[in-house]
């Protein structure tokens, strides 16, 4: 049987990103496998032991290891980022680890693009687009949501008070980066 290998190309080859150097910059996310994770409380709660992240969180919330970021998206349904070069030894203790509890794990790598916005204006630019109240108390470290930018779906996790992870289906990046691209330069024209 013929082996077919996949050949990953960056969503952002050939494409400018927005950069304003410590306002807004915006890097891809490599190496990285994405999978979206189903499960009741008798899979999630095994699962949760065997990898090391709290996936009882309560929605909203990420529990992230030296492996694994499991953001909890909404009920049963986790979006899971895992490294590369660890994601079939990680595939392998879910197995073990489910037993015959029943779950489901999907690999969305192919699907899911990620973004990681960061400087001191990231607010702002995620504001100019984004529904979602981002003032630190409403959207603390550590907070995620599924919502949208610039009517594109996305992932959103704040990471610290100036850094966030953004993740959206491939063929949205560059829509949705050139809206960015748009928008941080009227937001930030005073301080090219």
């Amino acid at each position: 049987m013929a082996e077919w290998h996949l050949n990953h190309r960056a969503a952002t080859a050939g494409r400018s990103l927005p950069a304003l150097r410590g306002v807004f910059e915006v890097t891809e996310i490599d190496n990285v496998s994405r999978y979206i994770l189903r499960g009741g409380e008798p899979a999630i709660a095994a699962l949760s032991s065997a990898l090391g992240v709290a996936l009882e969180q309560p929605i909203n919330q990420v529990s992230t290891s030296e492996v694994c970021s499991a953001l909890h998206v909404g009920p049963n349904e986790w979006l899971l980022l895992v490294e590369l070069n660890r994601s079939q030894d990680f595939i392998s203790r879910l197995r073990n680890a489910a037993g015959d509890r029943p779950y489901a794990l999907v690999d969305v790598s192919h699907r899911n693009v990620g973004l990681h916005l960061h400087g001191s204006g990231v607010g702002d630019a995620l504001a100019s687009g984004c529904p979602q109240n981002l003032d630190d108390a409403a959207f603390p470290i550590g907070k995620c949501t599924r919502t949208v930018y610039a009517k594109t779906g996305i992932f959103l996790w704040r990471r610290d008070e100036n850094d966030f992870v953004l993740e959206t289906w491939r063929s949205f990046v560059p829509y949705l980066l050139d809206y960015l691209t748009q928008e941080t330069a009227l937001l930030f024209a005073d301080r090219t």
